[in-house]
C-alpha cells in the first residue's frame, strides 16, 4: 500500500507583494485573495508557501482591476510543480554537467531529502531540458544560473 507523504515538518512561509501602494495610482493595496498555497520541496526540505494577490481599492484607478503579487513566491517553485527551482536546478546539472540517469539523481535527491518519484525526475528534467535550450538559461537575468552555480554547477 502506499504511504501517504508527510508535510508536517513543513516551514511555513507567507508572501506578500513587494510593493504596499499601487504603482499607477499609489493607493494602499488591499488583499484580494489567496493567489496560491502550495508544498514546496527544496533541497533544504519541505515549505509549505501561502502567496496573497492584492488589489487596488481606489475606483478610478486607472488599473483597477490589476492584481499584485510576490515575485519572490512566484520564484520559488515553477507553476503546477512541487519542487523548488533548486531541485530543478539540482535535476539539470546532474543529468546535463554529470550525465546521471534518473535512478541515480532520485538516490542523489532522496540523500539530500528531496524524495521525489522517477516519473517525477523524469517531468523535473524535461522542464530543465527546456530551461536549458531557452534563450533566457543563456541570459544572465535568468534566476535559475544563480541557482546552478549556488548548488555546485
Amino acid at each position: 500500500m502506499k504511504t501517504a507523504k508527510d508535510y508536517s515538518q513543513a516551514k511555513t512561509l507567507i508572501y506578500k507583494p513587494e510593493n504596499k501602494h499601487c504603482p499607477h495610482c499609489g493607493s494602499k493595496l488591499k488583499r484580494s485573495h489567496t493567489a496560491w498555497r502550495k508544498h514546496i520541496i527544496t533541497l533544504r526540505g519541505t515549505l509549505l508557501v501561502t502567496s496573497y494577490a492584492y488589489r487596488c481599492p481606489n475606483a478610478s484607478c486607472p488599473e483597477p482591476g490589476a492584481l499584485y503579487r510576490s515575485t519572490e513566491a512566484e520564484a520559488l517553485s515553477l507553476k503546477y510543480y512541487q519542487y523548488g527551482l533548486d531541485v530543478v536546478a539540482k535535476v539539470g546539472h546532474l543529468r546535463f554537467r554529470e550525465y546521471r540517469t534518473i535512478r541515480k539523481a532520485r538516490r542523489i535527491l532522496r540523500d539530500r531529502h528531496a524524495r521525489a518519484n522517477p516519473h517525477n525526475i523524469f517531468l523535473i528534467y524535461k522542464n530543465s531540458k527546456r530551461a536549458k535550450n531557452s534563450y533566457y538559461f543563456h541570459s544572465s537575468r535568468f534566476p535559475i544560473l544563480f541557482i546552478v552555480h549556488t548548488i555546485g554547477g
